[in-house]
């Protein structure tokens, strides 16, 4: 028995409810007695009652019918029904409601004993299972958000690495990660997404690995089977990274990231609303930096030939509804560029 058990009386004969409440404090119970299921389910939203002796017949509404509401704000604390009448019918609708037994009157107090001592140790265990589970839940949050750091780190580092051979391009995809996190936060995605959106963004050239160094810096345009060879980095990029990647979004975004809204991109001339929106969002974010960046066939572009490139692409190249909310925030991407 556990000593300390809240137990509740909902019962609207002052007289049982009397003798219930001197029978079971003698037992070391803390008890409180109400005479309305009004009252009764204030008391349960307290969540301090662990046991709950529930009359059927009450003034203002039947116990079955009041049992879910009971059990909608504490689903912790076990119900017994009491009732003058054996109904089988209702018996059955009782324990479908969530009843954890079922007393008739005249009330026998060695039977009630027993059956309060169960169900008290039933919500014993209920709040220790509850309790494990949200450690469990905690610790596991805990190892999710250890391992996402770590994953994200050697991700930094992988691009680092790549990137380390070209002091043109030094920087440039922790730049477009960065730069489609802050657009995914104007279009309201979630914590989550942004970050994903931001891994899509860090990995999105991680292809160009399969491209010959010749190509890759190549000074002068590149020939047919040269750009070829160059266009087939999304595909490979997002094939590399499948394996320890397995959201859907970050992967769509890493595959995508070159497709037009017209149709004319690769590598799957995807048009419109079809390009998957992390796609669309990186391919802005890419175009941005690159503009904003200097390179060995031209030096960075002045913000208004930044802007005009925008307009003049949209709804070409670029998706119109991000172009436009870019622009509308044009400043805050441009800072750290032109000092």
């Amino acid at each position: 028995m556990e000593p300390s058990a809240n137990i509740l009386i909902i019962e609207d004969d002052k007289e049982v409810r009397n003798l219930l409440f001197e029978s079971l404090s003698k037992l070391g119970y803390k008890i409180k007695g109400v005479g309305t299921g009004k009252d009764g389910f204030k008391e349960i939203q307290s969540g301090k009652v662990d046991v709950a002796l529930l009359d059927i017949l009450l003034p203002d509404i039947n116990g079955v019918d009041l049992l879910p509401q009971i059990k909608s704000v504490n689903d912790e604390a076990s119900v017994i029904m009491m009732t003058g009448v054996s109904d089988i019918k209702t018996v059955r609708k009782a324990i479908q409601n969530g009843a954890y037994d079922y007393i008739v009157k005249p009330i026998e107090i060695e039977d009630l004993k027993i059956s309060i001592e169960r169900a008290v140790e039933k919500t014993k265990l209920l709040r220790i299972h509850k309790d494990y589970n949200k450690y469990l839940e905690k610790t596991v949050a805990e190892q999710k958000e250890q391992i996402r750091k770590t994953f994200v780190g050697a991700i930094i580092s992988l691009v680092k690495l790549l990137e380390a051979r070209d002091i043109y391009q030094k920087g440039h995809s922790l730049r477009v990660g960065s730069i489609a996190g802050r657009i995914g936060e104007l279009l309201g995605f979630s914590k989550e997404r942004i970050e994903n959106l931001r891994i899509a963004g860090f990995l999105h050239d991680v292809g160009k690995v399969i491209v010959p160094e010749e190509i890759l810096f190549k000074p002068k345009s590149l020939n047919g089977s040269e750009l070829l060879k160059v266009r087939k980095h999304p595909t490979a990029g997002a094939e590399i990274l499948k394996y320890v990647i397995e959201d859907k979004e970050t992967l769509q975004g890493i595959k995508h990231h070159h497709e037009h809204y017209n149709g004319k991109g690769y590598p799957d001339k995807l048009k419109g609303e079809n390009i998957p929106i992390f796609g669309r969002i990186i391919a802005v974010a890419d175009a941005l930096d690159a503009m904003l960046s200097n390179r060995p066939y031209r030096k960075i572009l002045s913000i208004e030939d930044v802007k005009r490139e925008f307009i003049k692409n949209k709804g070409s190249q670029f998706d119109p509804h991000i172009v436009d909310i870019f622009l509308e925030n044009f400043d805050n991407f441009i800072q750290g560029y032109y000092e």
